[in-house]
């Protein structure tokens, strides 16, 4: 839905919202801010949340994204290649799956923070216009 302009249902939008993870906000910072917003005690417990993201380039062909987060040096590292979500019965790739960890060499947040960012194949994608470059 992100990806066409198009609003999320309401039963969605509480559970998948639209952050910059790629600002000058740390893991933790977003992680209370959100989790402070919820209504209900039990989904303050829950151990994950969902966020729309939008990439960030760093280079003009944006083959290169910018991973860096908050203000004091951190940045989310791959911890592995990007995985192939499997295809559905079309047989079309729909996308692929990666981990990235926190990052900050004298943080005691080092390393303590995981992050799965979930991709759209761009083959599924009616415009090659990358300026919509959104995660999940």
């Amino acid at each position: 839905m992100k990806i066409t302009g198009m609003a999320l249902p309401p039963e969605y939008d509480r559970h998948i919202r639209d952050c910059d993870l790629y600002a000058e906000y740390e893991p933790w910072q977003i992680w209370e801010y959100y989790r402070e917003e919820n209504e209900n005690e039990e989904d303050k417990e829950k151990e994950e949340m969902f966020f729309f993201t939008k990439l960030k380039e760093k280079s003009a062909n944006g083959f290169k994204i910018s991973r860096t987060v908050g203000c004091s040096g951190g940045a989310w590292q791959s911890e592995d290649s990007a995985k192939k979500v499997p295809p559905g019965r079309s047989g079309r790739k729909l996308g692929s799956k990666k981990r990235f960890r926190y990052e900050n060499k004298g943080s005691m947040h080092d390393g303590g923070w995981i992050m799965h960012e979930y991709s759209l194949d761009s083959s599924l994608l009616e415009s090659s216009d990358q300026s919509n470059n959104y995660v999940l």
